[in-house]
């Protein structure tokens, strides 16, 4: 509650308190290691997350969460890694196939890069709507957190692209991802 908010230091204490009682509780792990993300704090996001990993090692979005660390302290193997672990359990997780996609166009693989757009948009195909609540969520996020803004600006500036490239039917949420907070 106190993360979705703003409220860093709060939310924090909220962790901390979590990992008191129960050392490798995944959640608290996992939302510190967000928290510290945010916060432009990413060695201490890492260890949290690798944490989080070790007592649940199958979860996604933790895979995600440090794959995208593992992406801002510029290691782009070990998120490859993350990224497509995640996608082996959910492989229809928009998140994960998006920041795997702009992955490989900023490692300038192309044809990488459109086979998981595909992917990206086929999560989509029958619902556009879908789509564009999740590019308002995008652009939500991108206006609450910190450290992680211009990360996110680039997702909203590569899906722009994307959308651009793919259909008329999808120009005007091109032009959505384009209006930044």
């Amino acid at each position: 509650m106190f993360l979705k908010r703003g409220l860093y230091d709060e939310a924090a204490e909220e962790f901390h308190k979590a990992l008191k009682s129960r050392k490798h509780l995944s959640s608290a792990l996992t939302n510190l290691g967000h928290l510290f993300l945010q916060t432009g704090q990413t060695a201490k996001a890492l260890n949290h997350l690798k944490l989080a990993l070790e007592s649940a090692p199958q979860d996604p979005v933790i895979m995600r969460r440090l794959g995208l660390a593992h992406m801002l302290d510029n290691q782009p193997a070990k998120a490859f890694i993350l990224f497509k672990n995640s996608l082996e359990i959910t492989p229809d997780d928009p998140f994960t196939l998006l920041e795997l996609a702009a992955l490989y166009g900023n490692r300038g693989m192309e044809t990488k890069k459109q086979e998981v757009m595909n992917r990206f948009f086929a999560v989509f195909a029958e619902s556009p709507l879908n789509l564009k609540r999740f590019i308002d969520g995008m652009r939500f996020r991108s206006d609450l957190e910190r450290a992680d803004h211009r990360h996110q600006q680039h997702l909203l500036r590569f899906l722009s692209a994307a959308c651009q490239e793919r259909s008329r039917e999808y120009a005007a949420m091109a032009e959505d991802c384009l209006r930044l907070p």
